[in-house]
């Protein structure tokens, strides 16, 4: 079976354990399919699958696979802390990307420098699952803003269903909710 890139050969692993009736559930652990025996799991741990998350197809309906990078998962509820950390550490990262936002920024002049984050699966799990639309809570810190920005937008650059913004006069909201009116 080819790997790498090319995926047509999940079905031809997935789907003998579909019918085997072999179902796992989510479990957050990256290698839960160490903990099922058998030559069919052993399979698909041979391909470099390490965890599997599967319910019976519905029927008539078409199977489904969706690939998730470790790491981005984690508690159910929002837990801010380590949202603040990370929000933090990436503001003032001196990283290329974000070197040039706050430079462009700068160069402005502009009394309002709004800077825009996209948070993707590989942000950290607790920016990640803050703009989940499961998420009804605000930060409850305002952020650590270089100087540069006097302005912070949180947008969800993969499936999200929510926004979080921060105005100095306002604190944390989320547009969609609460216009920014003065």
């Amino acid at each position: 079976m080819k790997r790498g890139k090319d995926t047509r050969w999940l079905p031809d692993v997935l789907g003998p354990l579909e019918a085997a009736g072999h179902v796992y559930e989510y479990a957050p652990r990256p290698d839960n399919l160490s903990v099922h025996p058998g030559p069919l799991a052993d399979e698909a741990r041979s391909l470099g699958i390490r965890g599997l998350a599967s319910a019976p197809a519905r029927t008539g309906g078409p199977g489904r696979v969706e690939f998730t990078v470790w790491g981005t998962g984690g508690p159910a509820d929002v837990t801010w802390e380590p949202f603040h950390d990370w929000l933090d550490d990436h503001l003032s990262a001196d990283i290329p990307h974000m070197r040039g936002n706050r430079e462009k920024l700068a160069l402005t002049g502009g009394d309002e420098r709004h800077a825009v984050v996209g948070v993707t699966m590989s942000s950290s799990w607790a920016a990640f699952h803050a703009l989940h639309h499961d998420a009804n809570t605000l930060p409850p810190l305002p952020p650590t803003l270089p100087p540069e920005f006097t302005h912070l937008w949180l947008i969800g650059a993969q499936a999200s269903d929510r926004v979080l913004a921060w105005y100095p006069y306002l604190g944390w909201f989320e547009p969609h909710r609460h216009w920014a009116t003065y």
